[in-house]
């Protein structure tokens, strides 16, 4: 009798080259996109990194809309297609069965988000000490 994992199916969608897959602010983030073919690039008011200002572009094997999707946030990226692409389609209630079906998959989205997080802590704790000299310039 298969498990409940095996008898998961996850969507595949297609785009076309210059369409939106998602956009910055929108409140739908039940899903989240893994790249099987094709490009994106991935726009963000902030940038983790400066030169994403430019835009990240994304291709096989990339993802995007994870941290909207997960923390049940309104997105914080905005995605175009590059190039005709086919994404797999994620629903946040597939996850587990996702990072249990494929160690690799699991590990980057985990190197990524642990990205992130360093990204915050070091831009809150900027914040603090710049707010604390300013509050005691001694």
């Amino acid at each position: 009798m298969p498990t409940m994992a095996e008898n998961v199916a996850f969507q595949i969608s297609n785009f076309k080259r210059g369409g939106y897959i998602i956009v910055e602010d929108e409140e739908n983030s039940e899903e989240f996109y893994i790249i099987r073919q094709g490009k994106v690039v991935e726009y963000r008011s902030v940038s983790v990194v400066q030169e994403e200002e430019q835009g990240t572009v994304l291709g096989v094997g990339d993802f995007f809309g994870v941290l909207s999707c997960m923390a049940k946030r309104p997105r914080i990226e905005t995605v175009q297609v590059l190039e005709d692409v086919s994404c797999i389609v994620v629903k946040r209630n597939q996850f587990g069965d996702l990072i249990q079906k494929n160690a690799a998959i699991a590990m980057k989205i985990l190197r990524y988000f642990g990205k992130q997080l360093r990204y915050y802590d070091s831009q809150l704790t900027q914040l603090h000490f710049k707010n604390s000299l300013e509050e005691d310039p001694s």
